[in-house]
């Protein structure tokens, strides 16, 4: 992942940072290098979240939704940026990116909204049937799992377990 920083990085210092899609994408690209090389939290936001504001002063909806992935994923997580995560993914058909969008806003309700975040959890599981993403519809369990431990539907919870187990092994 570093050497994608450095070339980024020196990219960036050769034509000079400005607000194009040109930048935008160089930002991003360094920003997931620096995040994944070194699990650094500040570098990556800033640049994450000025490859966001270019995305969305350009109208660039791929790179909105590659820096709202990235900046969601990254500290607190906003319930409002991931819901706007989860239509930028279903307009692109980012699948993976929905399911893990719509599992993330089953789990930030769950605590206080555990029948809200069940149908969250329950579209989760639709998206990744509909599209074979296995990891997906075992994660999408899971949050089912978390689900019902916080209502105290111990079935449920022991039936989503399962189910997510069943797919892990399977897969």
């Amino acid at each position: 992942f570093m050497p994608a920083f450095r070339l980024a990085s020196e990219a960036l210092a050769e034509i000079g940072e400005r607000d194009d899609l040109e930048t935008g994408w160089l930002l991003l690209r360094r920003a997931i290098a620096l995040r994944n090389g070194r699990e650094e939290v500040e570098g990556p936001r800033a640049d994450g979240e000025r490859a966001l504001a270019i995305a969305r002063s350009a109208g660039d909806r791929r790179l909105e939704l590659e820096a709202l992935n990235l900046v969601s994923g990254i500290g607190r997580t906003d319930l409002e940026a991931v819901a706007k995560l989860e239509q930028l993914a279903l307009e692109r058909g980012a699948w993976r990116i929905a399911a893990e969008a719509l599992q993330t806003q089953a789990l930030l309700r769950a605590p206080d909204h555990a029948d809200a975040a069940a149908e969250y959890a329950a579209r989760a599981v639709e998206l990744a049937e509909a599209h074979g993403l296995l990891d997906d519809l075992a994660w999408a369990h899971y949050a089912r799992v978390e689900l019902g431990l916080v209502s105290g539907d111990w079935n449920g919870a022991a039936a989503s377990a399962r189910h997510a187990f069943r797919i892990r092994i399977a897969g």
